[in-house]
C-alpha cells in the first residue's frame, strides 16, 4: 500500500513539473485540429502559425496578423511580449517573437490574409522582402501598423514619399 501512495505521489509531483515546462515554451500546436483563438479556423499551416500565453492559457493562431490583432484588441500582448512565438518561414523551427524579422509583401498569401511571415534572420528576411516588394519589420514595428480591413496598414500609409495632400 505504502509502494502504492509513493508512485501516486511521484506521479503528481512529476505531472506538476510537466504543466510548469509545458507553460514555459510555445504551445503545442496539433495542426488539423486546434482552432485559431482569432477566427475559429483550423490551424492547418506550420510556417504562418503563431502563439502566446496570457496568464499560463495558451493562444494558438493560424496567421500572425490574428495573433497581432487578437492580442492587441484584447490588450493581452504588449509590444515586449516574451511568451509570444512565430514560426521561421524556412526551417519553420519556433522563434519568440521578439528576435524575429517579419516581412510584409502585398500579394504574399497567408491563411487570413494578414501577408506577415517571419524569419530568424535579417538577411534572410530582406532578400526575401526584395523578392517580393515587400518590407522587413521588427517586432515592435509591427506595433507600428494598423490593422484595418484584414490587413496591415502603416500608420503614414496616406504620405507617400511626396508632399501631396
Amino acid at each position: 500500500m505504502r509502494q502504492l501512495a509513493a508512485l501516486v505521489l511521484i506521479s503528481i509531483v512529476a505531472s506538476a513539473c510537466a504543466s510548469q515546462a509545458d507553460a514555459s515554451g510555445p504551445p503545442e500546436i496539433v495542426y488539423g485540429r486546434d482552432l485559431c483563438v482569432e477566427c475559429g479556423m483550423l490551424i492547418t499551416e506550420e510556417r504562418f502559425a503563431a502563439a502566446y500565453r496570457f496568464e499560463n492559457e495558451a493562444r494558438r493562431f493560424d496567421d500572425i496578423g490574428g495573433m497581432l490583432l487578437h492580442g492587441t484588441e484584447t490588450q493581452e500582448l504588449p509590444a515586449a511580449a516574451g511568451d509570444a512565438w512565430v514560426h521561421d518561414w524556412e526551417s519553420r523551427a519556433w522563434l519568440s517573437a521578439e528576435d524575429a524579422w517579419y516581412v510584409i509583401a502585398e500579394g504574399l498569401v497567408t491563411p487570413m490574409g494578414y501577408g506577415i511571415v517571419a524569419f530568424a534572420d535579417r538577411a534572410a528576411a530582406d532578400a526575401y522582402a526584395t523578392d517580393r516588394s515587400g518590407t522587413t519589420y521588427t517586432w515592435n514595428e509591427l506595433f507600428g501598423l494598423t490593422i484595418e480591413e484584414g490587413r496591415l496598414i502603416h500608420d503614414h500609409d496616406t504620405d507617400h514619399g511626396d508632399d501631396s495632400p
